[in-house]
């Protein structure tokens, strides 16, 4: 069985106060200091992190050298980098993937570019699980990174984008950080669908939260589980109201997420469930057989279709 070899990620030494970002918000009425106090409030948003020195391919050198340190780990036993961060592909030219496989050697890699909005480190894990187990793939290495956004950007009205990068390794071997028991993904395209008709979209923020709990209680049931036997519920840093909203739509204690870097980093897109993962299993690691449910969701541009993606893990 495939698994998480390897995880890791990278947080700049800038810490910027959330409310010195929301003042500065191209959305005028976040800069109001009411605004401010009740935002902070009910998204537990504190500070956010921004690199103000290292550029992509610098942060990517850090995360990989230190991956390749490790005695296990051979950068000719990698035969795919999944890229998932599209708008960061490139600097001053220079691809990064690319650059990346030349530099350390990933001889073997092929490179493969995806965009699922904010969830496609999950989607990515899936591919990676389908690739090891069908036995075209050895060990696939995940790319993640959230960087360079204007500071007037970082508010997008339900969070406050940090920058970050992360790192996650898929393989097989005997010393895993957890197993991939199983992953699906849900795409709807309704937002889409009824604007090229020249229709009143009909989508909602409300709609697309109550589709994310259908989703993952139809993937608790198709496995023959219950919310009573996951262990611990890995989301995405975006608001604190928004976890909140989920334990109430599923009926769970806020004690079934893991909550501990929701104040201080700043949502980081495809990067978050990398550092969430990272964190909880180092920190809190469960029992043999404990199961880790991740979930994410995310909207497509400047629309409101909507992606869906959660993997189910077992340490």
């Amino acid at each position: 069985m495939a698994g998480i070899i390897y995880s890791d990620y990278y947080l700049p030494q800038n810490e910027i106060e959330v409310s010195q970002i929301l003042a500065c918000s191209k959305h005028k009425h976040a800069r109001d200091e009411d605004f401010i106090e009740c935002f902070i409030s009910q998204s537990k948003q504190m500070t956010i992190n921004i690199e103000n020195e290292k550029d992509p391919i610098q942060i990517f050198d850090i995360l990989l050298e230190k991956m390749l340190e490790q005695e296990n780990i051979q950068a000719s036993d990698v035969t795919h980098i999944l890229y998932t961060s599209p708008n960061d592909r490139t600097k001053d030219g220079v691809y990064i993937p690319y650059y990346l496989q030349e530099h350390f050697g990933f001889v073997a890699a092929s490179i493969i570019g995806m965009v699922q909005e904010c969830v496609t480190t999950l989607q990515a894990l899936q591919i990676a699980d389908a690739l090891v187990e069908s036995g075209q793939a050895r060990n696939v290495l995940i790319l993640s990174i959230c960087f360079g956004w204007n500071i007037e950007d970082r508010y997008t009205g339900t969070t406050v984008v940090g920058d970050g990068a992360g790192i996650m390794l898929v393989g097989k071997n005997d010393n895993m950080l957890a197993k991939i028991i199983r992953g699906t993904a849900l795409s709807q395209g309704l937002y889409s669908f009824y604007k090229y008709l020249k229709m009143p979209p009909k989508v909602s923020g409300m709609e697309i939260a109550k589709q994310g709990k259908e989703f993952i209680i139809n993937f608790i049931n198709e496995n023959k589980l219950t919310l009573d036997n996951i262990h611990m519920m890995i989301l995405q840093n975006i608001n604190y109201s928004e976890y909140h909203m989920y334990t109430q739509y599923l009926d769970i204690s806020m004690d079934k997420i893991f909550t501990q870097n929701i104040s201080r980093g700043g949502h980081l897109a495809e990067v978050d469930t990398i550092r969430n993962f990272t964190d909880f299993i180092k920190q809190n690691p469960p029992k043999d057989g404990g199961k880790i449910l991740m979930y994410g969701s995310g909207t497509i541009g400047d629309g409101m279709d909507a992606v869906y993606n959660t993997v189910l893990l077992e340490t």
